[in-house]
């Protein structure tokens, strides 16, 4: 019985393999590297994070303090001025609870918590599509009647889904305002 383990046609055994990284892996750093382990405090516990795609940024939520903020992963701080003023965005009539990156570099969705004595069921549960270079909603997603649970971003295209307490989840695009399926 031999003790080697079979491998596809063409594909070395493991301890073939090499040890190194080639020297062009997408992880190589051109510039300063970024502080590994780096501590970005807020003011408030986190609530929910999402990386923006190519990695370079990470989207906070945090609920109790209604805030979103933007950290640079590659320099390991977060994002002050420009984008944001000091302690990121405060969302006070929508709230923050969950946050999702898009395929835009600083327009994340974020669902709120919302206000039960001056909002509808509806608009509690919207979910916004935000600008944080501009500080402004530019689209808000409304259709499900309990507290949304969750949200995924299409690695494709702008189609996105969310889960509702309401039992159901929902297809939408970003480039349009409502369901596209339920």
């Amino acid at each position: 019985m031999s003790s080697t383990m079979a491998t596809p046609a063409g594909i070395p055994p493991l301890d073939h393999q090499p040890t190194e990284m080639p020297k062009h892996h997408p992880m190589d750093f051109f510039r300063t590297p970024p502080k590994m382990g780096a501590v970005i405090r807020g003011r408030a516990p986190v609530s929910s994070l999402s990386y923006h795609e190519d990695g370079d940024f990470l989207f906070v939520a945090s609920e109790r303090d209604s805030r979103l903020k933007v950290v640079d992963c590659l320099r390991g701080c977060a994002v002050e001025g420009g984008i944001q003023g000091p302690g990121g965005i405060k969302v006070e009539r929508e709230g923050v609870r969950l946050v999702q990156a898009t395929h835009h570099k600083y327009c994340p969705l974020f669902v709120g918590k919302g206000d039960a004595t001056t909002q509808s069921p509806q608009q509690r549960n919207a979910i916004h599509y935000m600008s944080m270079y501009d500080n402004k909603i530019l689209r808000n997603f409304t259709g499900h009647s309990g507290e949304i649970t969750g949200l995924s971003m299409n690695p494709i295209d702008d189609c996105f889904l969310s889960a509702s307490a309401d039992r159901k989840v929902r297809l939408w695009n970003i480039q349009q305002a409502g369901c596209l399926a339920e």
